[in-house]
């Protein structure tokens, strides 16, 4: 696209849908011509009204809100912007993940490096326990140097985990529910504070007895898939979070664990006949395991996140629930979704209270509903939004617009899948 020049949603214009604006020059009022197969967008996720994604060129852009800097681009905290801003990663660093939390987002560099930025007011940001300063701009994640290159970053409300090149799991941030995996009445890791540090200031290691591939974190639980893919969850049970099959603790006198507890899925690849990878997803107090084929959800259903046709405060136990293979969720959503990488087909169920789940209206979704938008290849699922790459690159939102984390400026709420403007701004 001509450096510079600003396009809208038309869909006349075939494919891309997108025209150029009448100030756009020599190009003013035609249509936008459309982009190589290769996807502009490689990574995207979303938090609570904003969302970030990570271009081919490893640069990371967010849009929507900006209260405590969590468009990362150095500006001062403020409105929310409805259009992408590049991350002022340093030079020479280049990003291949990102992910966002409820005010906070990180990204995992090329080398093997994690960036953070947003709030801290939890310590999320990992920068020790006496600076609990919102940052504008990228911080660096310190590890020793025996675990890096870190291999996998996940981010969660407010604390993050990730798994070094030995295996091992590492988290900081929030730990009201031991989702950072410390016991808080244990000393400050990195003073003699005593029991003062609740929330886990720096990348602190679990004692895990288990070699882990890859975290994956909702609001106040994380969950790792080992080498032998099994599920080990541990933070808060008191919607069944864990997939353990009791909201009580084996052993343990409340709902919550900084133990590893190995989830009811047991060695779930077993299932896949197929050879392909189990599909994991977090969300807000649920998840799923996508494997042979079936979809298994566990945790808070008051939303019917858990997609078995109708609502229940919790389901401590790993419900069958639907087919496919690939499954999606997000850290501070309470809505699902499954992807069909083949077809590009997308189904969603859960909250849909301001039309998250893109089938035109705010009804309630009680089991997997095909969304009307064809040949996705990502899918990110906010709070109350979500967001889809599809063929060719193209980028469509839905659902809450308060904050401008959908791409454009329009109603607060938009039911249906929408052409994004960010693409415009990111792909030029």
């Amino acid at each position: 696209m001509p450096e510079g020049f600003c396009a809208y949603p038309d869909s006349a214009c075939g494919d891309r849908g997108l025209r150029y604006s009448e100030e756009a020059g020599g190009v003013s009022g035609a249509c936008v011509a459309d982009t190589p197969a290769t996807a502009c967008i490689t990574e995207i996720s979303a938090g609570i009204g904003f969302t970030c994604a990570v271009k081919s060129d490893g640069t990371v852009w967010c849009w929507g809100a900006n209260d405590v800097g969590q468009l990362g681009d150095g500006t001062a905290p403020g409105e929310a912007r409805p259009h992408a801003t590049q991350v002022a990663l340093p030079a020479g660093v280049h990003a291949s993940y990102v992910g966002c939390g409820e005010v906070h987002a990180c990204a995992l560099s090329q080398d093997g490096n994690v960036w953070c930025w947003g709030g801290n007011d939890a310590l999320q940001l990992g920068q020790g326990e006496t600076d609990n300063t919102d940052r504008v701009t990228p911080v660096s994640i310190r590890f020793p140097a025996s675990s890096l290159p870190i291999k996998s970053l996940s981010v969660g409300a407010a604390h993050t985990c990730a798994v070094d090149n030995l295996e091992a799991v590492w988290c900081w941030g929030e730990n009201d529910h031991d989702e950072a995996g410390q016991d808080v009445e244990s000393a400050c890791p990195t003073s003699s504070a005593g029991d003062r540090c609740e929330d886990v200031p720096e990348p602190t290691p679990l004692s895990t007895p288990f070699n882990a591939v890859y975290v994956l974190l909702g609001d106040e639980f994380s969950c790792a898939v080992d080498d032998l893919n099994e599920v080990h969850c541990w933070g808060d049970n008191t919607l069944g979070e864990l997939g353990i099959g009791t909201l009580t603790l084996p052993g343990a006198g409340g709902f919550n664990t900084p133990v590893p507890q190995k989830s009811g899925m047991g060695a779930f690849l077993t299932l896949d006949k197929s050879g392909e990878n189990p599909s994991l997803a977090t969300g807000a107090e649920h998840a799923c395991v996508a494997a042979g084929g079936s979809v298994y959800c566990w945790g808070s259903n008051g939303s019917a996140q858990v997609g078995m046709g109708s609502k229940s405060s919790a389901e401590a136990t790993p419900r069958n629930v639907t087919s496919a293979r690939t499954v999606v969720s997000g850290c501070m959503s309470k809505h699902t979704c499954t992807l069909d990488s083949k077809s590009g087909s997308l189904s969603c169920w859960g909250n849909n209270a301001d039309g998250e789940i893109g089938v035109g209206s705010l009804d309630e979704v009680l089991r997997p509903t095909v969304v009307p938008i064809a040949g996705v290849s990502q899918v990110a699922l906010g709070e109350t939004h979500t967001c889809a790459v599809v063929t060719g690159g193209h980028l469509y939102c839905w659902g809450a617009n308060d904050h401008g984390q959908l791409g454009f400026a329009s109603s607060p709420v938009v039911t249906s899948p929408h052409p994004s403007d960010v693409m415009a701004q990111i792909c030029r």
